[in-house]
This record gives structure tokens, C-alpha cells and sequence, in this order.
């Protein structure tokens, strides 16, 4: 399975999450990773999603390690991220960065314990 297809849904979670909140305005980028920071682990760990569903992790492991790389992801790109981010356009740009960094690092982490099934493997699913 291609990485890129499988952080699709992840993509657009994030990119929503970011564009929602702050529409058409500018937003500081502390108070923007503050949000994301929040937003991200609740949207990655709601019943169903597919952290929740392709992973053997409950709801606390998965908010603990969704939290550990969306702030992992947050200070990566901290210096890339300007001081004032222009809504909806810089937020989606850098919410789907965020995103698919966290994304990918939460599969990593968890790859010992990631469900292998016909609606884990299929990306579509996951759109």
C-alpha cells in the first residue's frame, strides 16, 4: 500500500480541522499550532477513524501517541511556518503538512501493531 494513498483521508482531516476555526483571516502561527495541537490527536482517535480502526492501540494509547507526533511534527516544521499564517490557504498548506508528518510517524510508531484486513489495507476506505 502507498503511503501517500493511505494518509489521503489524514490530508483532508487536517486540512479541514485547519481551514474551519480560522476562515479568511490571519492567524498567529503559536495560536494555529495550539489548535492543531488539540484538533489533530481528537480527529486522529474518534471511534472508526482508521487509527482507531488499524491500530491495537484504545483511545488513551492512541490520543498519547497521536499528541507525541503532532508536537513531534509541530517543531519540525516550526521554523518553516510563518508568523502569521493566511487563512484558509496557509492553514491548509501546513495543516496537511502537519498532518501527513503525524500521519506517518503514528503508523511508524505502531507498525508492530497495525491490523492487517481487507478495510485496513484498502485506502479507499480511508477517503
Amino acid at each position: 500500500m502507498n503511503k501517500r494513498d493511505t494518509h489521503i483521508g489524514i490530508f483532508f482531516i487536517a486540512m479541514v480541522i485547519s481551514s474551519m476555526v480560522f476562515a479568511s483571516s490571519d492567524v498567529a502561527r503559536d495560536i494555529w499550532a495550539d489548535y492543531m495541537q488539540k484538533a489533530l490527536p481528537e480527529a486522529f482517535c474518534q471511534e472508526g477513524s482508521y487509527f482507531r480502526s488499524c491500530f491495537q492501540a484504545n483511545k488513551e494509547q492512541c490520543t498519547y501517541i497521536a499528541d507525541s507526533v503532532t508536537s513531534e511534527c509541530l517543531a519540525r516544521y516550526n521554523e518553516q511556518i510563518p508568523d502569521s499564517l493566511n487563512q484558509p490557504e496557509d492553514g491548509t498548506y501546513w495543516g496537511e503538512k502537519i498532518g501527513g508528518c503525524a500521519g506517518t510517524l503514528f503508523e511508524y510508531k505502531l507498525l508492530k501493531v497495525r491490523i492487517s484486513s481487507q478495510k485496513c489495507d484498502n485506502p479507499a476506505n480511508w477517503q
